[in-house]
């Protein structure tokens, strides 16, 4: 039903055996290979698959009383649970293969590109409507309906929550766990006091970060537009069961960012 074995992740960042350029502000950061290592994988002493950036990870798995939490939420919910298990492969994919929407600079871009075309096309076909705004934007609409991706924002439901919960909590905690594992065996001494995680979903960096520093962090402050999401997150920390206290202290749920910046 819930897969407790998350898959092995392989990080090929680090600093033996990248290193990184300086940031333009035309630019996005941009790595290159330490020419040692480089000389080595083009001589075939070492393979690409087993540079010194690489770093494995044995298998991840899920905290017992995350899984024992979802089994208990998934047996009382009243949607029924062979829908989620069916339906929430199908919500991923979906998720996965949805495209961002597009920036308004290049949107007007778009738009301009496509009057020119049409103003072209009406120029040499049917010069009268030239000067028709209705037929030009009628055109126009067509154009940017057929090449322009229509994006519209995912609704987290209850139910889309459950999906989510089902086919996609199991890999971000893996992925998770595994940063801050990393970061953990960088600096071993730091150890952060707050956490704030802006778009929280189902709550599984608080479940990994409180993994990796169970006795540091004294304030999980948790940000997701979906007050289904927050309630679900929640819920989990109960243990599954809404009548319970929250097993972690300090965690905070809100919809919206602070009104202010200002610390009172």
């Amino acid at each position: 039903m819930f897969c407790k074995n998350c898959r092995s992740f392989y990080s090929t960042i680090s600093a033996n055996s990248v290193k990184r350029l300086p940031k333009t502000l035309n630019s996005k950061w941009k790595y290159e290979l330490d020419p040692t290592v480089e000389d080595r994988i083009q001589d075939e002493i070492i393979k690409p698959r087993h540079h010194p950036g690489i770093s494995k990870s044995n298998s991840i798995f899920m905290p017992r009383s995350f899984i024992e939490a979802v089994r208990i939420t998934l047996e009382d919910e009243a949607h029924p649970k062979a829908n989620i298990l069916q339906n929430s492969p199908k919500f991923i994919r979906y998720l996965k293969e949805k495209k961002p929407p597009m920036e308004q600079d290049e949107l007007k871009e778009k738009v301009r590109t496509i009057k020119n075309e049409v103003l072209e096309r009406l120029s040499q076909k049917r010069c009268d409507l030239l000067n028709d705004d209705y037929v030009i934007k009628s055109q126009m609409n067509g154009e940017l309906k057929r090449r322009v991706y229509n994006w519209t924002p995912t609704k987290y439901d209850k139910l889309n929550a459950l999906f989510y919960l089902v086919g996609k909590s199991a890999a971000d905690y893996a992925v998770l766990l595994k940063i801050f594992s990393e970061i953990k065996a960088r600096d071993i001494n730091w150890n952060p006091r707050s956490l704030f995680d802006y778009g929280s979903g189902v709550g599984t960096v608080t479940w990994a970060a409180n993994s990796i520093w169970p006795n540091s962090i004294f304030e999980f402050f948790n940000v997701d537009v979906s007050a289904d999401m927050n309630e679900l997150a929640e819920h989990l920390l109960k243990g599954g069961r809404g009548e319970k206290q929250i097993s972690l202290k300090g965690v905070y749920y809100r919809q919206f960012l602070p009104a202010t910046a200002y610390v009172f």
